[in-house]
């Protein structure tokens, strides 16, 4: 298995190599495939304005707090579990109660500081004013969120978390980066999910990073689509990390409705422009 991932990725590699050429070509055509360009090459090498670097140390801390602290928490786990688990709808819709360490849990399934940042920096290029996530667990990825907003100057940062002491842990670490433009939602993603998209129909930037199963992903993304502003993007966190996942990845990438798509191995962005009808998907690597 280690060994067919590791294969996997080497053709990722290569097959991004050809696509980033691609994209530089395709851009010229494109705001929004040069904005993802310039991301692209910003993220590999670094680069950082002063306020941003500053912005980006406040969760650099966050994260050694989390790494080093001795805490519990006590967790109802609605999702689908790790990758080898085979829970079944009842129990996903009963939620699985476990211990486990914070540090455990940041360690296991918290944003990583690459694909954080590469987060921060969509938000950062793309100016969305309405943004959504699926899964806050520590609130580290929605740090990354606000805190672009508020360089921003605008939006507000919506996340939803469905055990309970994980939304608590993530809010009193929100607070203190005296952020004001972000709410956490707690309860399960199918009981508030509907209402807050009657309320919000303008949604520009949508993160789902929960219950990684095949047919919620699918579902997530056509609940989402329908109150989506135009244009808005939409990122997939885990799309290599099941066969489920991987079959859930390839419908949506291929879906008529989505202009562009980006597959960075790990996690998938979707551009939609409802008034255009191009399409293209491109591989890429940071």
């Amino acid at each position: 298995m280690k060994l067919l991932k590791k294969i996997k990725k080497g053709q990722h590699l290569l097959s991004s190599k050809i696509d980033t050429k691609r994209l530089s070509n395709d851009k010229e055509n494109s705001v929004s495939l040069s904005l993802m360009y310039d991301i692209i090459q910003a993220a590999r090498k670094n680069e950082w304005s002063d306020e941003e670097m500053q912005a980006l140390q406040t969760i650099i801390d966050l994260r050694s707090h989390y790494s080093e602290t001795k805490d519990t928490v006590s967790i109802s786990d609605y999702g689908f579990g790790s990758a080898d688990d085979k829970r079944t709808e009842e129990q996903m819709l009963e939620g699985v109660v476990k211990t486990s360490q914070v540090s455990q849990v940041y360690k296991n399934a918290s944003s990583s500081k690459k694909w954080g940042e590469l987060m921060f920096r969509i938000i950062r290029a793309y100016k969305p004013l309405s943004c959504f996530e699926l899964g806050t667990c520590l609130g580290i990825s929605a740090a990354y969120g606000a805190l672009a907003l508020k360089l921003n100057n605008n939006g507000e940062f919506i996340t939803l978390e469905g055990a309970t002491e994980l939304a608590r842990i993530a809010d009193k670490s929100l607070r203190k980066f005296k952020l004001d433009n972000f709410s956490i939602i707690e309860g399960k993603f199918q009981d508030n999910l509907p209402s807050l998209l009657k309320k919000y129909n303008d949604i520009d930037f949508v993160f789902i990073d929960g219950h990684h199963e095949e047919k919620a992903t699918l579902n997530y993304f056509e609940m989402f689509y329908t109150s989506l502003n135009n244009p808005a993007i939409i990122i997939f966190d885990d799309i290599n990390w099941s066969a489920g996942m991987n079959k859930a990845w390839q419908k949506i990438k291929n879906d008529v409705r989505i202009n562009w798509t980006i597959d960075f191995y790990f996690r998938g962005v979707c551009y939609i422009d409802k008034k255009k009808s191009t399409k293209q998907n491109y591989k890429a690597w940071i």
